[in-house]
């Protein structure tokens, strides 16, 4: 399957029945609909065309951003959030044309950051007419193979049951009951789960869920929100119902971890350590390490104890590990001390992983040593933390 073929024939189909813009992204239900039905003969629905722009706020338009003003928003729904999405990029307004939807982002809006931000595998396609580049992530192009939706950003996961449904619905495709079990779970644990938010809703959401209610009301009480809906009418003048979901009992669970975690943790376990003894307690212990699939890929109790204690000592330094699997791991931290410790200390040698993003492969010298601890001293100077109960490695 040509993916890129299919996101372009759908832009020029496009292009054929509405004049689009000279720039920006397009990306969203418009293209991935039509690929939808080129690849699976389903009737795609276009309610509007999709196109985020990057550009400056006005005075008012950051203001209103800092107090969050933009909340109760009913102008755009399809992103996770109407304020600030994956990666920290900003939405400031949102006006409409016709059929087109002009979403205006800050400028660190890349389309990969954009698409990262969807909540649904089967809209994470989009098309840069700036760069005439396409863009989908692979959970777009599983869907396509699989005909199975799946969330793939659970920060708003109240408007994400309902839009799964929906999508479903429009799509004539499949949804799992996992998907509502994990919305379930995170409805439960929200005061723990720290980027999730937007649980409440408006009436075109209210109305989307009595329209599903037959199955949402497995996993799900619709009760209203009362005590915002009054602070609405009487701090903001603004008469707004809210409404908002109640989790029935959930199934699935997350042992209490080390460490708080993100709603892409709980997607990443869920998707990838739920009911495997091994992968559960590593990720309990070792969460800022293990982001990806493949993490567990040794059998070797030394090197998994050593990545244990030294994760728990050194956790600042996931920031350069996550990506690799635990042997991966282990190979850049023997390397950077054994390559590092004798000469220039421990303390160096952490920062040195800290600092920077190495690769298991690469070959260190001497040289490239003085260059790596040079990097770091600066940061050493301002240190203050207490090193006495540091790890060594045993090589």
């Amino acid at each position: 399957m040509n993916v890129e073929n299919l996101v372009r024939k759908a832009v020029a189909d496009l292009k054929s029945q509405w004049d689009l813009p000279a720039s920006g992204f397009i990306a969203g239900g418009s293209i991935a609909n039509l690929v939808w039905e080129y690849h699976s003969g389903n009737k795609a629905k276009i309610n509007d065309i999709d196109v985020f722009v990057k550009s400056e706020p006005s005075d008012e338009q950051l203001l209103n951003w800092q107090k969050k003003e933009f909340i109760c928003s009913n102008n755009y729904n399809h992103l996770t959030q109407c304020l600030v999405v994956s990666d920290k990029y900003k939405i400031y307004s949102v006006s409409r044309e016709g059929m087109l939807n002009y979403i205006n982002v800050s400028q660190d809006a890349s389309p990969l950051t954009i698409l990262k931000s969807f909540d649904i595998n089967a809209t994470a396609v989009g098309y840069s007419i700036d760069e005439d580049k396409v863009y989908f992530l692979p959970e777009f192009e599983e869907f396509l193979e699989t005909k199975k939706l799946q969330i793939i950003c659970l920060m708003t996961p109240a408007h994400t049951a309902i839009r799964l449904m929906k999508k479903a619905d429009d799509l004539n495709a499949y949804v799992d009951d996992t998907e509502f079990e994990i919305i379930q779970y995170c409805l439960m644990e929200r005061g723990i789960i720290k980027d999730i938010n937007r649980f409440r809703f408006l009436d075109k959401y209210l109305s989307l869920y009595r329209k599903y209610s037959e199955t949402l009301d497995k996993y799900f009480y619709l009760t209203p929100s009362r005590e915002a809906t009054e602070w609405l009418k009487q701090i903001k003048k603004k008469d707004i119902s809210l409404w908002q979901l109640q989790p029935k009992a959930s199934i699935l669970e997350i042992p209490a971890s080390d460490y708080s975690f993100t709603s892409n943790d709980v997607l990443f376990f869920f998707r990838n350590c739920y009911g495997d003894k091994k992968k559960t307690l590593l990720f309990k212990h070792m969460q800022p390490f293990y982001k990806v699939s493949n993490y567990l890929d040794t059998t070797d109790g030394n090197v998994i104890r050593f990545m244990l204690d030294f994760s728990k000592s050194h956790v600042s330094t996931s920031r350069t590990l996550a990506g690799l699997t635990i042997t991966q791991q282990y190979e850049v931290v023997k390397k950077v001390m054994q390559s590092i410790a004798p000469a220039y200390g421990e303390r160096t040698a952490v920062k040195v992983i800290e600092a920077h993003k190495i690769n298991p492969d690469q070959e260190i010298d001497d040289y490239t040593a003085q260059l790596y601890a040079l990097s770091v001293r600066k940061e050493i100077a301002r240190e203050t933390c207490d090193y006495n109960n540091a790890i060594y490695l045993p090589f």
